[in-house]
């Protein structure tokens, strides 16, 4: 896909900035308009995004809907969410889908390997983003690696863009299985303390530093290592659906710098 001329991308989320963009946010801004610029005459590469949870309230699942609602306005229907917690579904509150969609089903449809459009029947829907998961009634039962890795391959066929949202619970196995799939690896925390072991297993697997990026909640200490501090906000409260245009300017500028280091590197390796 890399290099073909396409319509131009839609603007990423600068209606939600409108009139907002202070100083504290010129530099994140600023990439993030440069990658726009060099994206909007060509169709984004293929991208897979591993969010991994780590430690106490670390915000994975509400870091994906966000993101995943960034990247839609840079890619209007190319961009997909894989939830690989089947117990509890998360994104299907953060997304705020309906009930459909079946992850087990999708990848059990032969048609759904050879026909693009068919994986559509098995997606939920919410938020703009379209949502692949276990059905709501097997809620409470493990995704193993292979369905997984089968509902990756047969999702990326349709959405070149996939953000999947591990949990902190996933095994072993399906941590590296999301690790090795990931283009880019995101790892979010409730506090450095949970982060700086996380990292170095990462790097036990993985050596390119430069497609990792780590995420700690504010007020919970500093170190070295932390690419982004998400700052607590009264809209994310709860677990019901997640807007990005219901961010209050310091968590819009922390999700605007995510996804200024993923759409960078995206447009440069374009």
């Amino acid at each position: 896909m890399s290099g073909r001329i396409t319509t131009p991308l839609r603007p990423p989320i600068r209606r939600a900035l409108a009139g907002a963009a202070g100083p504290m946010l010129g530099g994140h801004l600023a990439a993030v308009r440069r990658g726009e610029t060099r994206l909007g005459g060509i169709a984004p590469r293929p991208l897979v995004v591993a969010v991994l949870a780590v430690g106490p309230q670390p915000g994975a699942s509400t870091l994906v809907a966000l993101l995943a609602q960034a990247f839609a306005g840079l890619a209007p229907d190319r961009v997909a969410v894989l939830d690989a917690d089947g117990v509890h579904q998360p994104q299907r509150f953060r997304l705020g889908t309906d009930d459909g969609g079946s992850l087990r089903q999708l990848v059990a449809d032969p048609h759904a390997w050879r026909f693009r459009r068919t994986v559509e029947r098995y997606l939920a829907r919410g938020a703009g983003v379209p949502l692949l998961a276990a059905a709501l009634p097997e809620r409470g039962q493990v995704l193993d690696v292979a369905q997984l890795r089968a509902g990756l391959h047969v999702l990326r066929r349709r959405y070149p863009v996939v953000l999947i949202d591990v949990p902190a619970q996933a095994s072993a196995d399906v941590l590296a299985w999301a690790v090795r799939a990931a283009d880019h690896v995101i790892i979010t925390a409730g506090d450095t303390s949970a982060a700086e072991p996380a990292l170095q297993w990462l790097n036990g697997i993985r050596t390119d530093e430069a497609q990792v990026t780590v995420i700690a909640r504010a007020g919970r200490g500093m170190a070295r290592g932390i690419d982004v501090v998400m700052p607590d906000d009264a809209s994310l409260a709860g677990y019901g659906q997640v807007r990005i245009l219901e961010l209050r300017l310091p968590a819009l500028a922390a999700v605007e710098q995510v996804t200024a280091r993923l759409t960078t590197s995206w447009a440069r390796d374009s």
